[in-house]
């Protein structure tokens, strides 16, 4: 059943959160430029144009300012400022560069100075004298750029830049998750598996390898179920064929074919039990504490003195306890029913928890987890549906299963789990 909540895209979830993240980028960076370069540079330039119009601290003098402003623009260093008339100054808010201009001017003269902007000029607004001054500055001549085709460049080429970037970041992160998508689409489950697409990502690259061996236990635990189906039909006809041909046959039994019955009738609850209690693992819920309870419940399962226990469970991740019940029961009473010598049940724990089942039989053949499957008679091993069993258990559960020789001419079965 889906959530309720609305999905997103790979590629829109990537390109909402890069544009955030390039808006944070932009505000952070432009922030710390404009305080660690601009403006110190902004309050100089500043500073040299209050000193070039006011020579001289103290109390401004109309005529005197007219006369340094008109001997300034004779000269080339005035260009760009001018004397306006008091109602036709600009409107807008002071722009940065405008209030320190005001600002420096202020502490020159000792009189309030009111900035107004516009995209190309500023206009700065005082009382000089009992006059109401207010000179005017060309941005361009003042300054040596044209802010307002920079600040247009700015609000056009920024936003522009960071969409084009969150493009083609999420685009370069979903194209080759689409290319993983695809491939697990176009491969069945069961069918040949084809080899994953390069992505160029090293992480995305081991993913897709898990991702096809995952695929790869699925089919086999697949086709493992479905022998295990097809053997237990088997199975189960033969000895109720049995019973059949007696029951039709035979009026009157005599205790010869009442044995028979039983034979046949313990062997179909041998066979359901074997499943009941596999299917009951498989569908038992993890537990915190699901190794330590399952090591008990081992150890109060055979008292037999052929077998021993050793090592404990401390720390090991949760787990399914039934299943690892099922398990070790099956590898247990597979190694007492083939050997004859001690069997050693141990638990480790590390990066990961182990448990081992040592006995000192010759070892099963290389199809040992094949359901329903004889080993070498020669060798007197046999394995069959407990196996098969505990391997479809493993699988289903996330462990490894392995067996083979010992150094000490043992052989064991080991389980391992993350």
């Amino acid at each position: 059943m889906k959530s309720a909540n609305p999905e997103t895209g790979l590629h829109a979830f990537f390109f909402v959160r890069t544009i955030f993240a390039f808006a944070l980028l932009l505000f952070a960076v432009g922030l710390a430029g404009y305080e660690l370069v601009v403006r110190p540079a902004l309050e100089r330039h500043a500073q040299w144009i209050a000193a070039d119009l006011f020579p001289e601290a103290g109390a401004c003098h109309p005529e005197a300012l007219r006369s340094h402003i008109d001997s300034a623009l004779l000269s080339g260093k005035g260009n760009g400022i001018r004397l306006v008339e008091p109602g036709r100054s600009a409107t807008f808010p002071a722009l940065p560069f405008d209030s320190l201009l005001a600002g420096e001017i202020r502490a020159r003269i000792g009189v309030p100075v009111i900035a107004t902007s516009s995209p190309s000029r500023v206009d700065l607004s005082f009382s000089c004298g009992n006059r109401r001054i207010v000179l005017s500055f060309d941005r361009s001549a003042i300054l040596g750029a044209v802010p307002n085709l920079a600040l247009s460049f700015w609000i056009a080429a920024l936003p522009a830049g960071a969409l084009l970037l969150a493009a083609l970041f999420s685009r370069s992160l979903s194209g080759p998750l689409k290319k993983l998508s695809s491939h697990l689409r176009a491969t069945p489950l069961g069918g040949e598996m084809p080899p994953a697409p390069d992505t160029g990502i090293a992480e995305l690259d081991r993913l897709a390898e898990e991702i096809d061996a995952l695929r790869s236990r699925a089919a086999g635990a697949v086709a493992a179920r479905s022998a295990l189906l097809m053997g237990l039909s088997h199975d189960l006809r033969r000895p109720l064929a049995r019973l059949r041909l007696t029951l039709d046959t035979i009026s009157a039994p005599d205790e010869a074919d009442l044995v028979e019955l039983r034979a046949d009738a313990r062997e179909l609850h041998d066979a359901l039990d074997e499943f009941m209690r596999a299917a009951n693992a498989m569908a038992s819920p993890v537990a915190i504490d699901g190794g330590i309870r399952g090591w008990l419940r081992l150890k109060k399962a055979y008292p037999d003195p052929r077998v021993t226990f050793h090592g404990e469970p401390h720390s090991c991740p949760p787990l399914n306890t039934a299943a690892l019940v099922r398990v070790a029961s099956n590898l247990i009473d597979n190694a007492l029913r083939h050997t004859e010598g001690p069997v050693r049940v141990l638990w480790h724990e590390g990066e990961s928890w182990r448990l081992s089942v040592e006995d000192m039989g010759a070892g099963p053949g290389p199809s040992a987890f094949q359901p329903f499957w004889s080993g070498n008679p020669e060798a007197g091993s046999h394995a069959g549906l407990g196996l098969a069993l505990a391997k479809i258990l493993c699988e289903h559960n996330g462990w490894r299963i392995e067996h083979g020789p010992l150094q000490h001419g043992a052989w064991h079965f080991c389980v391992e789990g993350g």
